[in-house]
């Protein structure tokens, strides 16, 4: 996955975001290769803009010049500048204000790059041949959430996604696993993560 964080002057803000960005998208899928890059790059999966010390024009005019499809993260300061910029993009990007929490930055981000990844998977996944190890994107995603506390209805409103989905994601997962309850399912993914057997994730500068 490539990701783009422009228009973020402050070095210290940078890293401090950087490692709620590494946190948030770790919880989502910990094995995903990652890189980060300061400018736009063509192929790039999501942009985080900071629009703060830009001019509306020129914030509006880099917002636009961001091909389709491509996942935008507003970072601003002033909620004053909401509706202009949401008007100019016909509401497709997200907002996201330096004022708050940590752990709300982290859930939204960790939401939306969720949202992304189920979407890649057109639910057809019955007939996908996986051995028994191996999840999908779409099973990796929710197990993980899993493992990180949340219930599969929790999952459900922040993905909105039915809970049924969740659910049935959850059993296939499980399945492929070997697994038959969440302890189990705990106890193997804590062991996967220590031992490495899903490799490392990477994040690049």
């Amino acid at each position: 996955m490539k990701i783009c964080i422009i228009g973020m002057t402050n070095e210290y803000l940078r890293i401090g975001f950087e490692c709620i960005l590494k946190y948030s998208i770790g919880q989502v899928l910990p094995n995903e290769s990652i890189k980060l890059y300061r400018v736009c790059k063509p192929g790039c999966d999501v942009v985080f803009i900071d629009i703060d010390h830009l001019s509306m024009s020129v914030a509006i005019a880099t917002l636009k010049s961001i091909k389709p499809g491509v996942m935008i993260f507003i970072i601003a300061t002033r909620e004053s500048t909401f509706n202009r910029v949401n008007l100019a993009l016909n509401y497709k990007g997200v907002f996201l204000y330096k004022s708050e929490q940590v752990n709300t930055l982290k859930n939204i981000i960790k939401s939306k790059i969720a949202s992304i990844l189920l979407s890649m998977e057109q639910y057809d996944e019955i007939n996908v041949d996986v051995s028994r190890q191996e999840l999908t994107h779409c099973q990796n995603i929710i197990i993980n959430l899993i493992h990180s506390g949340l219930t599969a209805k929790d999952i459900s409103a922040m993905l909105h996604k039915s809970e049924k989905t969740i659910s049935g994601h959850k059993r296939s997962a499980m399945k492929r696993l070997g697994v038959t309850t969440n302890y189990e399912l705990h106890e193997l993914r804590l062991f996967e993560r220590i031992s490495g057997s899903f490799g490392q994730t990477g994040f690049d500068n």
